[in-house]
C-alpha cells in the first residue's frame, strides 16, 4: 500500500512537472493558467487570473480576444477557454514598430489590392481606416480571419470588430463590409502553414 501511494506521488509531481514546462523564445503557445510559461529575454510570463475573477492577465496587462499590445512582448490572443484554462496566444517579437503581429510574415502588409497576399503563420494586413485584417487560425478547409480596428492611430489600443471571418480554400469569395473588400483564398496547404489570398474591392 505505501508502495502504491508512493508511486501515485511521484506520478503527480512527474505530471504536474511536465503540465507547468516552461516555453522559450517568441511563438505562438497554447498555455495553461498558472501554470505554464514562456520565457523571452530572461523574463518568464505567466497567465493568471486577473483581480475579477473572470479574465485573464500577464505582466500585470488583462488580455481579451485580439491585439494586446501595451508593453514587448506583443501579444496575439488567439483564444480563451476559461472551461480548460487555457489560452492560445502568439508572443510577438516586436520588433518592427508598426506590426501588431509578427511571426514570419512573407506578405507587404500595407498593399493588399497590388498582388496576392502570400502569408505564413499567423500574421496580418493593413486596410483602410485603420482596420486591419488578421489570418490567425487555419485548417484543410480555409483560413479564419479576424478583423482588428486601431482606435486613433494608436498601436496599444485595439478594437476585435469581428472575430473568425472563414473564407474557404479555393471557394467563393467573402465580402468583409467595413473594409468594403472581397476576400478569397486561392491556395492553402494547412502542413506548411503557407496560404494565398487576393483582395478586390
Amino acid at each position: 500500500m505505501k508502495n502504491l501511494f508512493f508511486l501515485l506521488a511521484l506520478l503527480g509531481v512527474f505530471g504536474w512537472t511536465s503540465c507547468c514546462s516552461e516555453y522559450t523564445g517568441y511563438g505562438r503557445y497554447s498555455l495553461l493558467i498558472d501554470c505554464q510559461t514562456v520565457t523571452i529575454d530572461g523574463i518568464p510570463y505567466q497567465l493568471t487570473l486577473a483581480p475579477n475573477g473572470t479574465e485573464l492577465a500577464i505582466d500585470g496587462h488583462t488580455i481579451t480576444r485580439g491585439i494586446q499590445r501595451k508593453t514587448r512582448p506583443w501579444l496575439y490572443v488567439h483564444s480563451i477557454d476559461m472551461s480548460t484554462n487555457t489560452a492560445n496566444i502568439t508572443f510577438d517579437e516586436g520588433s518592427k514598430s508598426n506590426y501588431p503581429l509578427y511571426t514570419g510574415s512573407k506578405a507587404s502588409i500595407f498593399s493588399p489590392f497590388d498582388h496576392p497576399w502570400d502569408i505564413e503563420y499567423a500574421t496580418c494586413i493593413a486596410f483602410a481606416n485603420d482596420y486591419w485584417l488578421v489570418a490567425h487560425r487555419w485548417d484543410a478547409t480555409g483560413v479564419y480571419f479576424d478583423l482588428q480596428l486601431r482606435n486613433n492611430n494608436d498601436d496599444t489600443d485595439w478594437t476585435l470588430v469581428q472575430a473568425d471571418i472563414f473564407v474557404a480554400n479555393g471557394g467563393a469569395s467573402v465580402n468583409v463590409p467595413e473594409i468594403a473588400t472581397d476576400v478569397t483564398v486561392t491556395a492553402l496547404d494547412a502542413t506548411a502553414k503557407t496560404a494565398t489570398v487576393e483582395f478586390s474591392l
